[in-house]
């Protein structure tokens, strides 16, 4: 083997990673004449997912994130997967099956903030998705999707003024040749 095997991670796999959620019980106890209740808070075990199959995928989580650690395995991920966790809960490191686990940064075939910039905040970390429109978050041109959708119309010719201008958008040698690719 060539070293460790290298895979890229994407959104999904953070959030199925935390295999608990933060859970309150109430907890009653009686000290002298007095019944006190305090709340215990700590985390519960998510449900099993119905789907025998995806619940296998995510129990497999606990293996890659030892592989990783061991350096059997480069985890990596880019801009996009971290702009998605960004909007998401933070999580509690303690009960997830990624935890220590070392990802490498890598770039994506094309980076969408070359391309398409907007001076709000929210729009360049939105996916612009199902949830994205029935939020309060105004989808926009920059969001993942209008960036994908927009690479979708992009014909022969405009890939070409697009290389013809790469100096200006500062593509790297990478990103011209996935433009090249991108039928």
């Amino acid at each position: 083997m060539h070293g460790p095997m290298r895979i890229l991670l994407d959104s999904g796999v953070f959030i199925h990673s935390e295999f608990a959620a933060p859970a309150v019980q109430e907890f009653s106890a009686c000290w002298g004449d007095r019944n006190i209740v305090a709340p215990i808070h700590g985390f519960v075990r998510k449900p099993p997912d119905k789907n025998l199959e995806y619940q296998r995928q995510k129990d497999a989580l606990f293996t890659i994130g030892r592989l990783i650690r061991e350096g059997r395995i480069e985890a990596h991920v880019y801009n996009e997967i971290l702009f998605e966790r960004w909007r998401g809960k933070g999580g509690f490191p303690v009960v997830n099956a990624l935890k220590d686990c070392h990802l490498e940064p890598c770039r994506p075939a094309l980076d969408r903030l070359k391309f398409r910039q907007t001076g709000n905040f929210m729009e360049t970390i939105s996916k612009g998705g199902k949830k994205d429109r029935r939020s309060d978050v105004e989808s926009g041109t920059a969001t993942q999707v209008a960036f994908l959708e927009w690479l979708c119309t992009l014909g022969k010719a405009h890939v070409n003024v697009l290389i013809q201008h790469a100096a200006q958008l500062r593509l790297a040698e990478f990103e011209i040749e996935s433009l090249r690719k991108i039928d």
